[in-house]
């Protein structure tokens, strides 16, 4: 009895309160210490949620090697959001991460499946165009400048140029490509929303959305509207009333945004953009609806505009371009000296104040956005850089058009209006890229570029079953197919 007494006290012992209270107390202690570990080594008050990302780490790189292209996904995502919802460390953080594991995956994949890797004329210029900027590094005056942007050249080209025309070539590719878009601009909408219903904004005054750019929106409606419209636009499924309902409150909700913000660019790109979706059938009943929206609220809300409408009238202190006539007249100053060889990749907006000083009172800037992507490569790059920089927009415009022209020849559908909404889109951004500050290396740029490159490298097996009305291709149609590059 004794001994039985004894042998359920010990097995009845770890139950004690007590000891329990004590261990729980233990535990959350070695938690406490490896979370906040890091901390000493990085001061920052995130630095407890690198030590769970590690943990992480493991299962994030075990589903990216299942499925390479979703981390294609997430390094674009973290790329087009609002730089101010994720804090600048961590931000930084996970987009080198994803961009890595990303360019990683790829190789391995490719490696291991031995696929030859795709190279499109537009891919192979912007290779050569790197290879010169990488030369213009021996005469930059500013070396640490210098070598910050042609690591951004680098990444851009190989993030938007060689992945998304390796890894974005079916359906299933795409859907998912375009769904990050939409994800994107949805999340940038309803922040901006937000801002205006709950935080201090007062009409007649520009919006500003998680303290960014006023300009933001302009670059990026036209690329992620597409992706947006791209979900109710497409053939192969029933698209649901749902869909519908949520592109006419994204164009909605974008019109608010553009008008609040003052940004005269963003203001143009929506304009261009949605008046070119009328020019198209697939397309029109979006841009009716956007221009019916536009018609509406000028009439309804005028007090909308006000901002934006005063920035294009030339009040005193200002110009109708705001000040960039300075700017470009000094750019102009700064390719007279260097017309040929150019200042150094990324050095022209440091080059131009001495020139921009004798033009205006800007004493207190060290450097200036030059405000015309191709007037800062040029300075930067000189004509050579020139000549390859705009021959990979006319390379990546040319291949869109003429794949435009095959699969009409065919009468494919299943596409969704791809084609009509790029190209309008593209009209859009180009509007307001070509007097955008710093837009030469910016993401938005390269995307579009990628997406006027994706419909050459789609396998035509899996998209060009059906014709217009449905129909099983014939044979004549797919030798057709074939003779016109499918």
């Amino acid at each position: 009895m004794n001994n039985r007494f004894k042998m359920s006290r010990v097995l009845s012992w770890p139950r004690a309160p007590g000891l329990w209270r004590w261990g729980a107390i233990l535990v959350a202690s070695m938690v406490s210490l490896v979370a906040g570990s890091p901390y000493l080594a990085h001061r920052s008050p995130f630095s407890p949620l690198f030590t769970f990302g590690l943990l992480l780490v493991p299962i994030i790189c075990l589903i990216i090697l299942k499925n390479p292209p979703l981390a294609l996904y997430a390094a674009l995502f973290m790329l087009v959001i609002p730089p101010g919802i994720i804090p600048g460390d961590l931000h930084l953080l996970f987009t080198r991460f994803f961009t890595l594991a990303a360019l990683g995956t790829w190789a391995l994949e490719m490696i291991a499946q031995r696929r030859p890797m795709v190279w499109t004329s537009t891919m192979l210029l912007m290779l050569v165009f790197l290879g010169w900027s990488t030369a213009t590094l021996l005469w930059a005056s500013n070396l640490s400048v210098a070598i910050d942007t042609l690591i951004t050249y680098i990444l851009r080209f190989a993030l938007c140029l060689v992945l998304i025309s390796n890894e974005i070539t079916t359906k299933k590719t795409l859907s998912g490509l375009m769904h990050t878009l939409a994800l994107s601009g949805w999340l940038f909408v309803l922040i901006g929303i937000g801002t205006v219903l709950l935080g201090d904004y007062q009409i007649g005054t520009r919006l500003q959305i998680l303290g960014g750019n006023e300009n933001t929106l302009g670059g990026l409606f036209p690329l992620v509207v597409p992706a947006v419209l791209w979900q109710a636009n497409r053939d192969e499924e029933r698209v649901g009333l749902i869909h519908r309902l949520l592109g006419i409150v994204f164009i909605a909700a974008s019109l608010l945004l553009v008008a609040l913000s003052g940004s005269r660019g963003s203001a143009i790109a929506w304009t261009v953009t949605v008046t070119g979706f009328v020019l198209w059938r697939r397309t029109r009943f979006w841009g009716v609806v956007g221009l019916l929206m536009l018609a509406t609220a000028a009439i309804a809300a005028p007090l909308l505009f006000y901002t934006t409408l005063g920035r294009f009238g030339v009040h005193p202190g200002d110009t109708a371009l705001g000040g960039r006539e300075a700017i470009w007249q000094a750019a102009l100053l700064v390719i007279r000296e260097h017309l040929w060889l150019g200042t150094g990749v990324g050095n022209a907006p440091y080059e131009v104040m001495p020139h921009l000083r004798e033009l205006r009172s800007v004493w207190q800037y060290e450097w200036a956005a030059i405000h015309n992507p191709l007037l800062a490569v040029l300075a930067d790059t000189g004509l050579p850089g020139l000549f390859l920089y705009t021959g990979v927009l006319i390379s990546a415009i040319w291949s869109f058009i003429r794949q435009w022209r095959r699969h009409h020849e065919i009468g494919l559908v299943g596409l969704g209006g791809y084609f009509p909404l790029v190209a309008s889109a593209c009209a859009g951004y180009l509007s307001d890229w070509i007097k955008g500050g710093g837009a030469e290396t910016n993401i938005t740029y390269f995307l579009m570029l990628a997406l006027l490159l994706i419909p050459a490298q789609w396998n035509r097996q899996e998209w060009g079953r059906q014709t217009a009305d449905n129909k099983i291709i014939s044979s004549a149609d797919r030798e057709l197919w074939t003779a016109v590059g499918g």
